[in-house]
């Protein structure tokens, strides 16, 4: 019998049919999953009770769009959670959205499911652990830059920018580490007068402190008008430990 070329209404592919056939969908799969048999079974469905053959059905497994049997369907719900938890239904859910635009709604979920996950224990520690291999690029300011020459015309030994664990959760990075405990930060007037900004670095300062560091802090106006007596301070904390 002489076939023909037909597309798939489906996914568009593009197969071999006998001539007295439809030949619209090239497999099963496509037929199952097409718009034209939901809107028959809908048709037929609508109104109707549904008997308890059609419910065992709908109970047991179904191949989903990739022709796989759902390992989800027909859990009940305690069996359900546990399986949504599991690594397998991560790397099929990966699997299934990769190339995908995400959707507003999707995203949202994700976003809250995050936040409630970063706020537990192992997610601060997560989240510790991965900011303090990040490197980050730092843009020296005026008043770093002058007091790091001044450092260097004095023959100290430095770090600029070292990531400095502290607490259970919190990492700082110092603009000036000075072995073996000094931190050492430049700030701006702008910024760090701020209220909330204020906060932080007095978080920042205490927690330094349970560590066992020794924390500086000049503001901009102090390194201008005498950045020698900011190093002076320094030295005396510094070569006391030698």
């Amino acid at each position: 019998m002489k076939k023909q070329i037909g597309n798939c209404l489906n996914c568009g592919k593009i197969f071999e049919v006998p001539r007295r056939t439809l030949g619209k969908y090239c497999s099963n799969i496509c037929w199952v999953t097409s718009s034209e048999r939901k809107k028959i079974v809908s048709e037929k469905l609508s109104g109707k009770p549904k008997t308890e053959l059609h419910k065992e059905h709908m109970r047991g497994p179904r191949p989903n769009i990739l022709g796989a049997l759902n390992p989800a369907y027909g859990l009940k719900r305690p069996d359900l959670v546990a399986y949504n938890k599991s690594a397998e239904h991560r790397r099929i859910a990966k699997q299934s959205l990769t190339g995908k635009k995400k959707s507003i709604e999707h995203c949202a979920k994700l976003s809250e499911s995050h936040k409630l996950f970063y706020n537990t224990p192992k997610g601060k520690a997560i989240l510790r652990e991965s900011r303090s291999h990040v490197k980050i690029i730092f843009k020296d300011t005026k008043i770093e830059l002058s007091l790091c020459k001044e450092l260097a015309s004095r023959g100290v030994i430095f770090e600029k920018q070292k990531p400095i664990k502290y607490g259970l959760y919190g990492v700082t990075f110092p603009d000036v580490f000075i072995k073996p405990n000094i931190c050492i930060y430049a700030d701006g007037e702008y910024w760090h007068s701020r209220p909330g900004v204020k906060e932080r670095d007095e978080r920042i300062n205490n927690g330094l402190a349970l560590e066992g560091y020794k924390c500086f802090r000049y503001s901009g106006n102090e390194i201008k008008q005498n950045v020698e007596g900011c190093i002076d301070e320094i030295e005396e904390v510094l070569y006391g430990y030698y």
